[in-house]
């Protein structure tokens, strides 16, 4: 009696189509990056677009294209997305202005 080993799905192959290389898989803190960027990508355009009270939890997950579950790990609730971007956008003017004085300073100016 003879046992046959079966292929893992990865390596069969479909008559007929094309193989791609596969992508490697991304870490967990990749993962963690993109999901936080898009929550707040799409948080700062219903905002723009509709204001803080009509961006609703539907809205923010379909333009993220992420589960409110998802938005409530990384964040928590709608209040906290608010905070952690008014957070980041102080970050990042503060981080601008630093690299705008540092490019000023008469120190770094060539006489």
């Amino acid at each position: 009696m003879t046992t046959r080993v079966r292929a893992r799905p990865e390596t069969q192959r479909i008559a007929g189509a094309v193989s791609r290389p596969r992508r490697p898989r991304r870490s967990q803190t990749e993962r963690t990056a993109e999901t936080h960027a898009r929550v707040t990508a799409a948080v700062i355009a219903s905002i723009a677009e509709v204001g803080f009270k009509r961006a609703t939890g539907v809205e923010i997950t379909r333009r993220a294209g992420v589960t409110w579950g998802a938005v409530q790990h990384q964040f928590g609730n709608k209040d906290r997305i608010l905070v952690a971007i008014v957070e980041d956008s102080f970050g990042r003017s503060k981080a601008a202005r630093r690299a705008g004085a540092t490019r000023s300073s008469p120190s770094s100016a060539t006489r």
